[in-house]
């Protein structure tokens, strides 16, 4: 097994605990999604990551939880599984987070309480001369910060994205001179009033012009309009309304796994692929969506497409072929439908006309 989701579950720290000894068991684990599975408050296991290097685990998201401490008691430091390369720990209740961290090119690390803990230490453990980290993206968004400490970066030369958006920031005072790859500081909805460090000015200088040649060179390459996103429970919606209505009355080019998809090419690298190649992703919501694991899937890779590979610009867009009570949906799709990033299918003739013409204008 190769993909392990229990999302939406309710398991106690027993369980978690059973789950995790479990865990080390599958070697050929490379996916672990426990979004939404511990409504409970707890620290994060100790022995998680212990046993999880015995798999070659490669993504793990333990986002929407309630964990409030991932730092253990003492002068020991989690080192994170070699094979890992991205961590999702975000919309939880952490007031500390710190792992050694060689491998990982990705966290996600949003919508948490560390503020006070990144005042004076910082995510990774500083080594002194130590550049091996291959980390290339952090997310800091959303975790009440007022000031950063001074090397909270050191050691990570390989940044490209640092997003430290929605906190209460006044000044840049940490160090980025050392970033030398850094393409894009996110720093919108602070409170900065002034750069007092010459070196982040002069940083920041050097980030601003490799920007623009990055827009210049990715702007609108995209192999698809769309990839479609449903269960196979819908194909025949699929087939003769939205390929008809979509593709020959509007133009457009969609990718659907039916069609599309590679042959004997592994299915997670068929759907990351896809939605890598499209310019959005349209998400059929039925009630066979929402019980299917490939649909949650595609959905969560588009998530993550969003934030790392389109700056944040949202390309989901969900169309309720269903009506679905608010209660059966999670708190990233409410989100989309408090941000009207979706539609009903209307079901009547007139209505269905400008239903395809609004699902135009969101791909466009």
């Amino acid at each position: 097994m190769k993909i392990l989701n229990l999302s939406n579950n309710e398991l106690d720290f027993v369980g978690f605990s059973n789950l995790v000894k479990d865990t080390g068991e599958m070697r050929l684990l490379e996916t672990l999604i426990l979004t939404n599975t511990f409504p409970y408050q707890m620290i994060l296991p100790k022995l998680i990551f212990y046993y999880l290097s015995s798999t070659k685990i490669r993504e793990l998201y333990i986002n929407e939880n309630w964990f409030f401490n991932a730092t253990p008691e003492g002068e020991q430091i989690e080192r994170l599984p070699g094979t890992l390369r991205y961590l999702d720990f975000s919309k939880n209740k952490l007031i500390d987070c710190r792992f050694d961290m060689p491998s990982l090119k990705q966290i996600d690390i949003q919508h948490n309480y560390l503020g006070k803990f990144l005042a004076s230490e910082s995510y990774a453990p500083m080594i002194e001369n130590d550049t091996s980290y291959l980390l290339e993206k952090v997310d800091l968004s959303f975790n009440e910060i007022h000031d950063l400490k001074w090397s909270v970066f050191n050691n990570q030369q390989k940044l490209r994205i640092v997003n430290l958006s929605n906190n209460f920031l006044s000044d840049i005072a940490f160090d980025i001179s050392q970033l030398t790859k850094l393409e894009m500081l996110d720093l919108s909805n602070n409170n900065i009033t002034s750069i007092s460090n010459m070196q982040a000015k002069e940083a920041i200088t050097n980030i601003t012009m490799k920007s623009i040649f990055k827009t210049l060179d990715t702007e609108g390459i995209y192999t698809y309009d769309a990839f479609i996103s449903y269960s196979d429970k819908e194909k025949d919606f699929i087939i003769k309304e939205c390929l008809p209505n979509l593709e020959v009355k509007r133009n457009l080019k969609l990718c659907i796994h039916q069609r599309d998809f590679i042959p004997g090419e592994d299915i997670t690298v068929n759907i990351t692929s896809a939605i890598h190649d499209s310019k959005k992703t349209i998400c059929i919501m039925t009630r066979s969506f929402l019980d299917s694991y490939y649909c949650n899937f595609e959905f969560n890779m588009a998530r993550m497409e969003n934030i790392y590979h389109r700056n944040g610009q949202n390309i989901l867009f969900l169309v309720f072929y269903e009506k679905i009570p608010a209660q059966d949906l999670s708190l990233v799709m409410l989100e989309l439908v408090q941000k009207q990033s979706y539609i009903e299918y209307p079901n009547d003739e007139q209505g269905n006309i400008v239903f395809w013409d609004k699902i135009r204008e969101a791909i466009e």
